[in-house]
Protein backbone atom coordinates (compact mmCIF):
# COMPACT_ATOMS: atom_id res chain seq x y z
CA UNK A 1 0.00 0.00 0.00
CA UNK A 2 1.35 2.95 -1.31
CA UNK A 3 1.28 6.07 0.87
CA UNK A 4 -0.76 9.67 -0.67
CA UNK A 5 0.52 11.23 -3.64
CA UNK A 6 -0.52 14.46 -4.88
CA UNK A 7 0.19 13.93 -8.17
CA UNK A 8 -2.78 11.16 -7.77
CA UNK A 9 -5.60 14.37 -7.73
CA UNK A 10 -3.69 15.96 -11.17
CA UNK A 11 -6.62 15.37 -13.61
CA UNK A 12 -9.21 15.09 -11.04
CA UNK A 13 -11.18 11.95 -10.54
CA UNK A 14 -10.27 10.36 -13.96
CA UNK A 15 -6.93 9.95 -12.84
CA UNK A 16 -6.81 8.73 -9.29
CA UNK A 17 -10.21 6.72 -10.31
CA UNK A 18 -8.32 4.67 -12.71
CA UNK A 19 -6.08 3.03 -10.30
CA UNK A 20 -6.70 -0.17 -8.26
CA UNK A 21 -5.40 1.47 -4.86
CA UNK A 22 -8.11 4.55 -5.11
CA UNK A 23 -11.08 3.39 -7.67
CA UNK A 24 -12.32 1.00 -9.77
CA UNK A 25 -12.12 2.25 -13.35
CA UNK A 26 -14.38 3.20 -15.77
CA UNK A 27 -16.86 0.08 -15.06
CA UNK A 28 -16.68 1.14 -11.34
CA UNK A 29 -17.60 4.91 -12.00
CA UNK A 30 -19.76 4.53 -15.13
CA UNK A 31 -21.36 1.27 -14.78
CA UNK A 32 -23.15 2.60 -11.84
CA UNK A 33 -25.35 4.98 -13.56
CA UNK A 34 -25.66 3.06 -16.84
CA UNK A 35 -26.17 -0.62 -15.68
CA UNK A 36 -28.81 0.77 -13.34
CA UNK A 37 -31.19 1.11 -16.68
CA UNK A 38 -31.10 -2.63 -17.27
CA UNK A 39 -30.53 -3.48 -13.53
CA UNK A 40 -33.82 -1.83 -12.45
CA UNK A 41 -36.10 -2.65 -15.46
CA UNK A 42 -35.30 -6.21 -16.10
CA UNK A 43 -35.58 -7.20 -12.28
CA UNK A 44 -31.66 -8.01 -11.90
CA UNK A 45 -29.82 -8.93 -8.80
CA UNK A 46 -27.05 -11.44 -8.77
CA UNK A 47 -25.23 -12.92 -11.57
CA UNK A 48 -24.09 -16.49 -11.82
CA UNK A 49 -21.07 -15.84 -14.37
CA UNK A 50 -19.10 -13.12 -15.46
CA UNK A 51 -16.20 -13.02 -18.02
CA UNK A 52 -13.98 -10.07 -19.20
CA UNK A 53 -11.93 -9.20 -22.34
CA UNK A 54 -9.63 -6.72 -22.80
CA UNK A 55 -5.95 -5.85 -22.45
CA UNK A 56 -3.93 -7.85 -20.19
CA UNK A 57 -4.25 -7.15 -16.09
CA UNK A 58 -2.20 -4.44 -14.73
CA UNK A 59 -0.91 -4.43 -11.10
CA UNK A 60 -1.03 -0.55 -10.71
CA UNK A 61 -3.64 0.71 -13.20
CA UNK A 62 -7.47 0.05 -14.89
CA UNK A 63 -7.99 -1.11 -18.47
CA UNK A 64 -8.21 1.60 -20.82
CA UNK A 65 -11.00 -0.66 -22.66
CA UNK A 66 -13.01 -3.73 -21.76
CA UNK A 67 -15.95 -5.90 -22.41
CA UNK A 68 -16.91 -7.23 -19.49
CA UNK A 69 -20.40 -10.08 -19.69
CA UNK A 70 -22.58 -11.24 -16.90
CA UNK A 71 -25.21 -13.85 -17.35
CA UNK A 72 -28.24 -13.98 -14.78
CA UNK A 73 -31.06 -16.88 -14.32
CA UNK A 74 -34.58 -16.67 -15.00
CA UNK A 75 -36.11 -13.95 -12.46
CA UNK A 76 -40.19 -14.38 -11.16
CA UNK A 77 -42.12 -10.77 -11.09
CA UNK A 78 -42.32 -9.91 -14.56
CA UNK A 79 -43.44 -12.24 -17.46
CA UNK A 80 -40.53 -10.67 -19.16
CA UNK A 81 -38.17 -12.07 -16.96
CA UNK A 82 -38.92 -15.75 -17.96
CA UNK A 83 -35.65 -16.13 -19.73
CA UNK A 84 -31.93 -15.75 -18.43
CA UNK A 85 -30.74 -12.85 -19.58
CA UNK A 86 -27.02 -11.64 -20.61
CA UNK A 87 -25.88 -8.16 -19.88
CA UNK A 88 -22.59 -6.93 -21.74
CA UNK A 89 -20.57 -4.27 -21.28
CA UNK A 90 -17.81 -1.68 -23.47
CA UNK A 91 -15.88 1.02 -22.96
CA UNK A 92 -13.03 2.81 -23.99
CA UNK A 93 -12.22 2.61 -27.52
CA UNK A 94 -11.50 -0.96 -28.14
CA UNK A 95 -14.82 -1.82 -26.35
CA UNK A 96 -16.96 0.77 -28.57
CA UNK A 97 -15.79 -0.52 -31.72
CA UNK A 98 -16.59 -4.04 -30.47
CA UNK A 99 -20.20 -2.91 -29.33
CA UNK A 100 -20.84 -0.49 -32.99
CA UNK A 101 -19.91 -3.90 -34.80
CA UNK A 102 -22.26 -6.24 -33.21
CA UNK A 103 -25.38 -3.17 -32.31
CA UNK A 104 -25.57 -1.38 -35.45
CA UNK A 105 -26.62 -4.40 -37.85
CA UNK A 106 -29.31 -4.78 -35.75
CA UNK A 107 -30.79 -1.37 -35.27
CA UNK A 108 -30.29 0.05 -39.23
CA UNK A 109 -30.90 2.83 -40.80
CA UNK A 110 -32.57 4.05 -36.94
CA UNK A 111 -29.64 5.61 -36.13
CA UNK A 112 -25.77 5.79 -35.63
CA UNK A 113 -24.59 4.04 -32.78
CA UNK A 114 -21.05 5.52 -32.91
CA UNK A 115 -23.16 8.69 -32.26
CA UNK A 116 -23.86 7.24 -28.74
CA UNK A 117 -21.07 8.26 -26.55
CA UNK A 118 -22.99 6.63 -23.75
CA UNK A 119 -26.20 4.66 -23.67
CA UNK A 120 -27.89 1.08 -23.34
CA UNK A 121 -29.11 -1.02 -25.21
CA UNK A 122 -31.95 -3.61 -24.88
CA UNK A 123 -32.19 -6.35 -27.28
CA UNK A 124 -35.32 -8.57 -27.25
CA UNK A 125 -37.32 -11.23 -29.66
CA UNK A 126 -39.23 -8.51 -30.75
CA UNK A 127 -36.55 -5.65 -31.72
CA UNK A 128 -34.43 -3.07 -30.15
CA UNK A 129 -34.61 -0.13 -27.80
CA UNK A 130 -31.66 2.01 -27.54
CA UNK A 131 -31.81 4.75 -24.25
CA UNK A 132 -29.82 7.06 -22.58
CA UNK A 133 -31.05 9.64 -19.94
CA UNK A 134 -32.17 11.75 -22.32
CA UNK A 135 -33.58 9.89 -25.69
CA UNK A 136 -34.14 6.09 -27.10
CA UNK A 137 -34.99 4.61 -30.52
CA UNK A 138 -36.72 1.52 -31.09
CA UNK A 139 -35.66 -0.92 -33.96
CA UNK A 140 -37.17 -1.68 -36.39
CA UNK A 141 -38.35 1.43 -37.73
CA UNK A 142 -40.91 -0.02 -39.79
CA UNK A 143 -42.16 -1.95 -36.97
CA UNK A 144 -42.38 0.34 -34.52
CA UNK A 145 -43.66 3.39 -36.74
CA UNK A 146 -47.25 3.82 -34.90
CA UNK A 147 -45.44 2.96 -31.73
CA UNK A 148 -46.85 5.18 -28.64
CA UNK A 149 -44.75 5.39 -25.17
CA UNK A 150 -47.03 4.76 -22.05
CA UNK A 151 -47.24 7.55 -19.55
CA UNK A 152 -44.80 7.78 -16.63
CA UNK A 153 -45.78 5.52 -14.39
CA UNK A 154 -42.99 5.72 -11.49
CA UNK A 155 -43.17 9.07 -9.53
CA UNK A 156 -40.16 11.52 -10.29
CA UNK A 157 -37.42 10.93 -7.59
CA UNK A 158 -37.01 14.27 -5.08
CA UNK A 159 -33.09 13.69 -5.69
CA UNK A 160 -30.57 12.20 -4.42
CA UNK A 161 -30.14 14.06 -0.90
CA UNK A 162 -33.67 14.91 -0.46
CA UNK A 163 -34.50 10.82 -0.65
CA UNK A 164 -31.88 10.44 1.38
CA UNK A 165 -33.26 12.93 4.55
CA UNK A 166 -36.32 11.88 3.53
CA UNK A 167 -35.65 8.48 4.55
CA UNK A 168 -33.63 9.65 7.69
CA UNK A 169 -37.04 11.30 8.71
CA UNK A 170 -39.33 8.85 7.90
CA UNK A 171 -37.72 5.50 8.41
CA UNK A 172 -38.62 4.43 5.03
CA UNK A 173 -36.43 3.79 2.12
CA UNK A 174 -34.14 5.74 -0.66
CA UNK A 175 -34.94 4.26 -4.58
CA UNK A 176 -31.08 3.72 -4.33
CA UNK A 177 -31.28 1.77 -0.76
CA UNK A 178 -28.15 -0.67 -0.11
CA UNK A 179 -30.42 -3.78 -1.11
CA UNK A 180 -30.86 -2.54 -4.74
CA UNK A 181 -27.32 -0.61 -4.65
CA UNK A 182 -25.22 -2.79 -3.30
CA UNK A 183 -26.53 -6.10 -5.59
CA UNK A 184 -25.65 -3.27 -8.33
CA UNK A 185 -22.02 -2.34 -7.36
CA UNK A 186 -21.38 -5.76 -6.05
CA UNK A 187 -22.17 -7.04 -9.88
CA UNK A 188 -20.75 -4.24 -11.54
CA UNK A 189 -17.13 -4.53 -9.41
CA UNK A 190 -17.11 -8.61 -10.61
CA UNK A 191 -16.34 -7.56 -13.91
CA UNK A 192 -13.55 -5.99 -12.62
CA UNK A 193 -12.44 -9.09 -10.59
CA UNK A 194 -12.95 -11.20 -14.00
CA UNK A 195 -10.31 -8.80 -15.88
CA UNK A 196 -8.08 -9.80 -13.12
CA UNK A 197 -8.48 -13.09 -12.77
CA UNK A 198 -8.20 -13.41 -16.43
CA UNK A 199 -10.52 -16.55 -16.49
CA UNK A 200 -14.53 -16.59 -16.33
CA UNK A 201 -16.01 -16.83 -12.82
CA UNK A 202 -18.61 -18.70 -11.93
CA UNK A 203 -20.03 -16.51 -8.91
CA UNK A 204 -21.83 -18.03 -5.61
CA UNK A 205 -23.36 -14.60 -4.32
CA UNK A 206 -24.77 -16.55 -0.98
CA UNK A 207 -20.77 -17.36 -0.34
CA UNK A 208 -19.31 -14.41 -1.71
CA UNK A 209 -17.01 -16.40 -3.83
CA UNK A 210 -16.15 -17.34 -7.19
CA UNK A 211 -16.88 -21.24 -6.92
CA UNK A 212 -14.16 -21.98 -10.23
CA UNK A 213 -11.43 -19.69 -8.83
CA UNK A 214 -10.31 -19.41 -5.01
CA UNK A 215 -7.32 -17.94 -6.45
CA UNK A 216 -9.35 -15.28 -7.11
CA UNK A 217 -10.66 -14.81 -3.46
CA UNK A 218 -7.91 -11.28 -2.74
CA UNK A 219 -9.57 -9.32 -5.49
CA UNK A 220 -13.00 -9.84 -3.41
CA UNK A 221 -11.90 -7.22 -0.15
CA UNK A 222 -8.61 -5.80 0.94
CA UNK A 223 -6.68 -4.75 3.93
CA UNK A 224 -7.73 -1.41 5.31
CA UNK A 225 -5.41 1.23 6.76
CA UNK A 226 -5.81 1.59 10.35
CA UNK A 227 -8.66 3.12 11.80
CA UNK A 228 -10.59 2.62 8.07
CA UNK A 229 -12.21 -0.78 8.81
CA UNK A 230 -14.99 -1.77 7.83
Amino acid sequence: MRPYNALYWKGGNLNWNRRWELGNGVLGDMGSHLIDLPFWALGLHRPTSVVSEGPAADEIACPPWQMATWEHPARSGNPNWAEPTKLVWYHGAEGMRHRSEYLQPLVGDVTKIDDWSIGVAFIGPQGVLVADYGKWVLAPQEKFADFEPPKPFIEPSLGHYQEWIHAAKTGGESLCNFSYSGALIEHNLLGNVAHRAGKQLQWDAAALAASNAPEAAWLLTKEYRDGWGV
